[in-house]
């Protein structure tokens, strides 16, 4: 499948949470056809960001998490639970009508991801592909 769609690339300096999910909720507001986006962006303290439909309740104590000075978010996407912490994050944005499935966005950004990164001399392959969704 060939994409010719045309691409910004932001990024951003390390954020609070909240403000992370704000850009990216943004970001994909502005994405329009032919168009996509990638912003890279840092984490200014510890966060765990949970997956826009993923159940949080009962499964999270927000006391410990609050005692450990891990901030909690949920993000506009989905996916489970992710701790963030001294890491660069991605996202990319692309409108409904991108280049296929969710799954083949996340394949084709990973192997121009692990290219990039052997273009610099970090020896990188993707990881094979896992189950839809992981066990609980």
């Amino acid at each position: 499948m060939s994409d010719t769609r045309t691409w910004s690339v932001r990024v951003d300096s390390a954020a609070a949470g909240p403000l992370n999910m704000a850009r990216d909720h943004a970001m994909a507001l502005s994405v329009g056809p032919g168009t996509g986006c990638l912003r890279w962006y840092g984490w200014r303290s510890p966060t765990l960001s949970l997956g826009r439909n993923e159940p949080a309740v009962g499964r999270w104590s927000p006391d410990r998490l609050a005692a450990e000075g891990v901030a909690v978010v949920r993000r506009p996407t989905g996916g489970r639970a992710v701790l963030h912490n001294r890491e660069l994050t991605y996202a990319l944005a692309v409108p409904a009508e991108g280049p296929g499935s969710v799954r083949r966005l996340h394949a084709l950004a990973g192997s121009a991801l692990a290219e990039g990164l052997r273009r610099l001399g970090v020896p990188a392959e993707r990881a094979p592909a896992g189950p839809a969704h992981a066990p609980d």
